[in-house]
This record gives C-alpha cells, structure tokens and sequence, in this order.
C-alpha cells in the first residue's frame, strides 16, 4: 500500500468490494516479522476476476498463453454453471453435449 497513490481506507475499501463481487479471493497467511508472528490478507483474482483483468489490459500486457489459460478458466468456470443449472432443470446433458460439438465445428 505505501506504493500506492490512494488512502489506506480507500484500498481497503475497493479490495472489500472487488471480494464481495467475486472478482477477488481473500485469503490470510502466517507470517513472521521481527520474530513476531503476524497475519497477512492476501488477495488473489478469481476465474472471472483474470477474465476482467483480460479485458481491461491492454494487449501486449499478456502473453498468449495467459489469454489462453483465462478464456480457459473462464469456459471451465461457465460449463460448471450450465451443468448445475442443468441438474436442477433436469437437462438432458447429451443435448448439451451436442449443442457444443455443434457449436464447435
């Protein structure tokens, strides 16, 4: 935070927000400082988070591979939620199946 340009409560306040939306995962870790144990919050981007961060750098700022793993994540991310929206609306999964093939020809 001392790097940064913006009040530690307007941090705070924006990473709480970023977690809450579910673009951020918050996490706290162990850590020893001057023989003192300390916590540390740690954020990380969430599967929709790299895919906002995808939209939002620019191109040249990633490599290919990183935009590949992100839509990737993504596309995992999203077939998670068709199957389970699927269990509940009893969805022939087969169909599904063949929706994709199709759709990927």
């Amino acid at each position: 935070m001392k790097k940064l340009t913006f009040s530690n409560k307007t941090i705070i306040e924006n990473l709480k927000s970023l977690t809450k939306l579910r673009v951020l995962d918050e996490n706290m870790e162990k850590a020893e400082e001057n023989r003192r144990i300390i916590w540390v919050k740690t954020y990380r981007l969430t599967d929709s988070g790299r895919w906002f961060a995808l939209l939002l750098a620019q191109e040249k700022d990633l490599t290919e591979d990183e935009k590949a793993g992100i839509l990737q994540d993504l596309f995992r991310t999203y077939v998670r939620w068709v199957k389970n929206l699927s269990d509940k609306l009893h969805v022939d999964k087969a169909k599904l199946v063949r929706t994709f093939e199709e759709e990927m020809k």
